[in-house]
Parts: C-alpha cells; structure tokens; sequence
C-alpha cells in the first residue's frame, strides 16, 4: 500500500482527472496539498467517485499557518513525508495522470 500526495493549485478539472485516474487498490491514503490561501478546497467540491473520496486528506494553506502567496511547494513535500501513513509515497501535480500498473 502507498500514499499518494497530490499537489494543486486553481486547477480543479485537471485534479479531478489526477484523482480519477489513480487505481484505489494499492492506494492507502490520498493527500490532497492546495495551494490557495484564498479559497479552501473540499473534497465535497470534486465530483469523484465514492470510493477514492474516503481515501482524500485535504490540507489547505491555513492548516499549516500560512498566510501568504510564497512558495510553498518544499514545505507541503516535507509535510507529505511527515504526515504518510505508508511506507511509499508517490508524489504528483494536479496534471498527473496514471495508468493501471
């Protein structure tokens, strides 16, 4: 099994497709990264189906104190690693698109 971390940012078609795309079965845990401090994102907003939405963690800017526009894509990886509940990580951008196997 494997945690997937998925980083996105005002790019919800493309991270409905990464999610999509992805195989529930060797997949433990979802962690959905946005990068928005502006607008929040739940996972109630993506049309996905039933079973990949129970895997999804979404963390957005404030849960970690952010406030501001910086980059924060070193962070959230750190945070990935730190927060994984698997011993593999697959890390991905909203535009990932995944294949069985």
């Amino acid at each position: 099994m494997i945690s997937v971390a998925v980083f996105t940012y005002h790019r919800k078609g493309r991270l409905v497709k990464c999610l999509q795309s992805l195989g529930s079965n060797s997949i433990k845990e979802i962690l959905l990264f946005n990068d928005d401090e502006l607008q929040a994102l739940d996972v109630s907003q993506l049309r996905l189906p039933r079973g990949i939405e129970q895997l999804i963690h979404v963390y957005n800017p404030q849960d970690f104190g952010f406030t501001s526009r910086d980059f924060r894509k070193p962070i959230y990886l750190n945070k990935a690693v730190e927060l994984a509940d698997s011993d593999f990580i697959l890390f991905s951008d909203d535009d990932g698109i995944f294949t069985e196997g």
